[in-house]
């Protein structure tokens, strides 16, 4: 069995092979062949949630049980941390177990970057950020990997968060201008672009249909009934929201609170997977587009599938006996 670090996981492979095992995740959507029962969730201590999420192939199997604890900053780590266990799909014997901390940032991002890149112009070289922790600047990075970016403008409730996401961001792409914003609203200015990726309980960007209109809006971190980021004006702008699973209607406040309230109606709800290679002619002028992500345990099995045989390729990983 191997154990796989974090280390070690940013060593074997980069980010754009795992956008690469995020486009046949989508595609496997439609073509099948994989078998993914309901993820479990179970809140702890107040706001506090655990997640278990396993998903099946012929070949392999994989689990992660990843936790969000939103005050991880007071204690000096990050909000969501994981671990993963792949198993041989024949036989059940456990073949690695990893960091699922990374290998869910990498894959979110890079299923945050693959809706950006399908509803949002080719030449769209600026993007607003709000939520400062380790999924955001993935976020950036995937992005940047698809998209010709020079601008990211960004905000947090933490000072701190802003300034470590800065520091980190302008080591890894220093060609990148990093404007520090004020506020949510300050973001969305001569953005085309903008990523929410926070554990907020209500819209973190202001409702003004003047301020959200011709952008591209990629909801991460609401991935709770209670939940919101975006405003209600993003879906009274929007003709159509994609998702990266029919199960996010009931498990985001994001899709169950407009729809509810008749903001958003359900057949305007599409799979990104249905475009994944044939993205859709912009918007009209003014119009915008929506990409609300959940997260699936497909995507953990495909990013743990590819990690584990680069393991193998370049002798990477502990070795351990069980």
């Amino acid at each position: 069995m191997k154990i796989i670090n974090a280390q070690t996981v940013q060593e074997i492979v980069n980010i754009k092979d795992i956008i690469s095992a995020m486009k046949e995740a989508f595609r496997m959507q439609k073509q099948g062949g994989y078998d993914m029962p309901p993820r479990v969730a179970l809140d702890y201590r107040e706001n506090n949630t655990l997640l278990l999420m396993p998903c099946f192939k012929n070949d392999y199997f994989a689990t992660k049980l990843i936790t969000i604890f939103p005050d991880n900053a007071s204690h000096g780590e990050a909000v969501t941390l994981a671990a993963i266990v792949l198993n041989d799909g024949a036989t059940g014997k456990p073949l690695a177990f990893m960091d699922g901390s990374i290998v869910t940032a990498l894959r979110t991002g890079s299923v945050g970057a693959c809706g950006a890149a399908a509803l949002s112009a080719g030449e769209a070289d600026s993007v607003g950020l709000v939520g400062c922790g380790r999924q955001g600047l993935f976020q950036i990075l995937a992005l940047s990997e698809l998209r010709p970016l020079k601008t990211v403008r960004f905000f947090d409730q933490s000072e701190q968060a802003m300034e470590k996401f800065a520091e980190k961001l302008s080591a890894l792409k220093p060609g990148l201008q990093l404007v520090a914003c004020q506020s949510s609203a300050d973001v969305l200015e001569n953005t085309q672009i903008v990523i929410c990726t926070t554990t907020s309980q209500k819209p973190v960007l202001p409702d003004e249909p003047q301020l959200l209109k011709d952008k591209t809006f990629i909801g991460i971190g609401a991935f709770k009934p209670d939940m919101r980021e975006l405003p209600d004006s993003v879906f009274a702008l929007a003709t159509e929201v994609f998702v990266d699973t029919e199960h996010a209607v009931a498990e985001s406040g994001e899709l169950a609170d407009p729809l509810q309230r008749g903001l958003l109606k359900k057949e305007n709800i599409r799979l990104l997977a249905e475009i994944i290679d044939n993205p859709p002619l912009p918007p009209e002028k003014g119009g915008i587009r929506v990409f609300k992500s959940v997260g699936i345990s497909l995507f953990d099995l495909q990013a743990a599938e590819l990690i584990y045989k680069q393991a193998l390729a370049v002798g990477g990983g502990l070795d351990i006996e069980l």
